[in-house]
């Protein structure tokens, strides 16, 4: 009896090994898949995606190697996985994750920020302890990560360490940190930071956190930089900038912004004209009309730029800008009908539609498609799928995808599958294509996932993957 119970012991034990042995020996081969060479992209995205499916802890070690990979799909799907063994396994995965914020790869540092801000919470105590390292990598990083996560619970071990450290870099990331936390317990601190530092770096840092906190009590501090003759402009312009956020309107910074007008920094000038200005005051619109001279491309782009920013409608402002239209340079000439439209002319969309049928110059014609798409002119839109059909340049192609997403551009669905076909070579533009067609999320688009699934079929195990996911969501 107690032979055949032993037997039957036995029999469970082996039945038990060979059980567990083929997910032992699936895990050893995902584990060799993800070390693959580095033209094996899709095997290595597989490898990711099964090992997302059976969160083994033993895997940790080899993933974050992988966020060193040269391809960026394979990071994005390495970090997809970390992140969720980051939530469901954090006293295995955060602490690797935390002590390889000091790894010698810039990659690797990157990705680690980019999963321990996604994973959150959990990831909030290890990052504490990483506040105090000695290695200076792993406190910067931690000090942004926790930016990042936004919990507020945090606020007070960010002011210890601002005011402990004489590190400008570290005075620098907690500013942006604690702005990030949107928590008034910061203004004390930053407002004693602005006051002490020598540092212009720091100081900018310091009024940006206050302009995001829009804390109006430290407004005469901003003014008090203005009137400083001692502070770099670029400080000076950055208080504009967050006491414009802050919505001050006050006799003392109408005083200080009128001294500026005559600066001999043109930035300082424009930024303080232009606060004027919204503030009700247009006495200094002349002299930005004036600078609108092609003698001066630097200057004049300045001018133009902030009267398009005014949004003013004075038939000064559109006489100096339809002045621009007419000058030989072309930058300037797409600057000024953007500002036109911002002013109220739609003369200037007639120039952008020119524009982007005939410039020669490829850099002008990125940003004279970048215009389209954010002033939302549809009526480029039969020119941009004319203009997809044979750019080959990635930038181009990109360009042209985003003002096709920013334009709800539907009819383009028979093109961009054509582009597709066409991208063999450039995965990540096929990326851009695939969310494109899914945010349309119409009949037709799904008819043309349907057959990028049957083409992919035998060419990218990746892409099959992905589109036949997104079918499945439908």
């Amino acid at each position: 009896m107690i032979k055949k119970h032993l037997f039957l012991i036995l029999i469970m034990l082996v039945s038990l090994f060979f059980i567990g042995c083929p997910e032992q020996e699936s895990i050893t081969q995902l584990l060799a898949d993800l070390q693959s060479p580095p033209e094996e992209i899709t095997i290595k995205i597989l490898a990711a995606q099964k090992l997302k499916e059976l969160k083994d802890p033993t895997a940790v070690p080899y993933l974050i190697a992988a966020l060193a990979d040269g391809n960026p799909q394979v990071r994005q799907n390495v970090a997809d996985v970390l992140v969720i063994y980051g939530t469901e396994l954090p006293e295995e995965t955060i602490p690797q994750l935390k002590d390889n914020l000091a790894s010698n790869s810039d990659l690797i540092r990157t990705e680690i920020m980019n999963i321990l801000a996604r994973i959150g919470k959990p990831a909030i105590p290890a990052l504490r302890k990483a506040l105090k390292s000695n290695n200076s990598f792993v406190r910067l990083n931690s000090i942004k990560i926790l930016g990042e996560i936004g919990d507020k619970s945090v606020i007070y071990d960010l002011i210890q360490v601002l005011e402990e450290t004489k590190s400008e870099e570290i005075q620098v990331l907690c500013a942006i940190s604690l702005a990030k936390l949107k928590s008034p317990a910061a203004i004390e601190s930053l407002q004693k930071l602005l006051n002490e530092s020598k540092s212009d770096d720091v100081k900018i840092q310091a009024i940006r956190a206050i302009g995001d906190l829009d804390s109006k009590d430290s407004a005469i501090l901003l003014i008090k930089q203005l009137n400083d003759k001692q502070v770099n402009p670029g400080v000076k312009v950055v208080a504009i900038e967050s006491l414009e956020k802050m919505k001050i309107d006050s006799a003392d910074l109408k005083k200080s912004l009128m001294q500026l007008v005559s600066s001999d920094n043109d930035k300082l000038r424009m930024e303080a004209i232009y606060l004027l200005y919204k503030l009700g005051d247009n006495r200094g619109m002349k002299f930005v009309r004036e600078d609108v001279d092609e003698k001066y491309e630097a200057l004049s782009q300045l001018a133009i730029i902030t009267l398009g920013r005014t949004g003013d409608t004075s038939k000064e402002t559109i006489a100096s800008l339809n002045k621009a239209l007419g000058f030989e340079n072309e930058t300037l000439r797409i600057l000024a009908a953007k500002s036109l439209i911002l002013c109220g002319d739609q003369k200037g969309k007639e120039v952008l539609l020119e524009c982007l049928r005939s410039c020669q110059n490829e850099g002008n014609k990125l940003i004279t498609i970048d215009y389209i798409a954010e002033l939302k002119i549809k009526e480029g839109s039969s020119i941009l799928m004319e203009i997809l059909r044979s750019a080959n340049d990635f930038a181009m192609i990109n360009s042209i995808l985003n003002a096709i997403k920013e334009l709800d551009m539907k009819e383009s669905i028979p093109e961009l599958k054509e582009k597709y076909l066409r991208l063999a070579t450039q995965p990540e533009l096929k990326i851009v294509i695939i969310e494109i067609l899914n945010k349309f999320h119409t009949a037709e688009s799904k008819k043309v996932f349907e057959e990028l699934l049957k083409y992919e079929e035998d060419k990218d195990r990746y892409f099959h993957y992905e589109i036949n996911k997104i079918i499945q969501g439908w």
